[in-house]
């Protein structure tokens, strides 16, 4: 019976005590924060801070290829990157893809392509996009 009512009360911390288990008031543990987005940014194409909290510049420093500036460190947060459409239409034909990794504590960087572009054109294009930082 002792056992049962230990497996019974699951996270609940249990005391042993003269005539069996008892059930603690207390939690078991303090519940965690969850993670917040804490900056973000929504860029145009050619490098344009369209809205952004947290992200003070763009570099545009070749296609495809970006630099955000952050107020705070992100080393420690999770970085969340989605190729938008421009406005109304969409920039090139078929897929798109996106990179996001931290350069250093205060950058982001973002590489954008369209792997399936046709012709000549190389996979890096400038492609809108929005990145969100999640600690």
């Amino acid at each position: 019976m002792n056992a049962f009512r230990k497996v019974a009360l699951g996270a609940l911390p249990v005391a042993l005590v003269a005539g069996g288990w008892v059930a603690s008031a207390e939690p078991a543990k303090k519940e965690q924060a969850l993670p917040v987005v804490t900056t973000y940014a929504k860029v145009d194409g050619d490098g344009n801070l369209l809205r952004a909290s947290g992200v003070t510049e763009v570099e545009h420093s070749g296609i495809g290829r970006y630099l955000l500036t952050t107020e705070n460190d992100v080393n420690a947060c999770g970085l969340i990157g989605t190729v938008n459409s421009n406005g109304s239409s969409d920039p090139g034909p078929g897929s798109a893809s996106i990179m996001v990794t931290w350069t250093d504590a205060m950058h982001i960087f973002v590489r954008t392509a369209t792997p399936s572009s046709s012709g000549s054109q190389t996979v890096d294009d400038d492609r809108p996009f929005t990145v969100m930082v999640v600690c």
